[in-house]
């Protein structure tokens, strides 16, 4: 069972009406911008407070394994292996397109949860992909199943999964 389905089945048995993507992202844009984090207690009350409700031992043990997935991933010697959490086909490509929205959401959360300051220049690249990652979590329209828009959502995926490798870098990275 992958990572996507046992998150998304936890989610539902607690009563959870969120998307594990959005969660896998609000995880995934804190790590990214918090050099201090290497377990879920930093997160934990913030989640909680998400959640509306104290996340079960099991959902913990996930959004553990999660969070440390995604720092082994995105770190110095990863070799870019990072991958975002989102439904896999045969899933609907809108519902995929939705969880990558979700995601986005969710990294921009966890972004601003993380208290950062973020260059506001032009030119920025971590402010313009944060940008390029709003628009992304404001896409709703419904996608007809072709070739041309399964090949667009990849692109926004690569794109994403990338920006998230930037962004680690960009903010983690000593500056010299």
């Amino acid at each position: 069972m992958s990572t996507y389905t046992r998150l998304r089945d936890e989610l539902e048995s607690q009563g959870i009406k969120r998307h594990c993507s959005e969660l896998h992202g609000m995880i995934v844009g804190f790590v990214c911008c918090k050099t201090e984090v290497n377990s879920l207690k930093v997160l934990t009350p913030w989640l909680n407070q998400y959640f509306n409700q104290i996340a079960s031992p099991r959902l913990n043990s996930i959004m553990e394994k999660s969070l440390k997935e995604a720092l082994d991933s995105l770190g110095d010697y990863s070799d870019f292996e990072f991958d975002i959490l989102l439904p896999e086909e045969p899933i609907s490509l809108n519902e995929r397109v939705l969880g990558l929205s979700a995601w986005c959401s969710g990294f921009l959360a966890g972004v601003r949860q993380a208290r950062i300051e973020i260059p506001r220049k032009e030119g920025s690249l971590v402010s313009e992909t944060l940008s390029d990652f709003k628009r992304i979590s404001e896409i709703t329209d419904d996608l007809e199943e072709n070739d041309d828009n399964e090949a667009d959502f990849i692109e926004l995926q690569e794109f994403a999964r990338v920006g998230a490798l930037v962004i680690f870098t960009e903010t983690r990275s000593p500056k010299i």
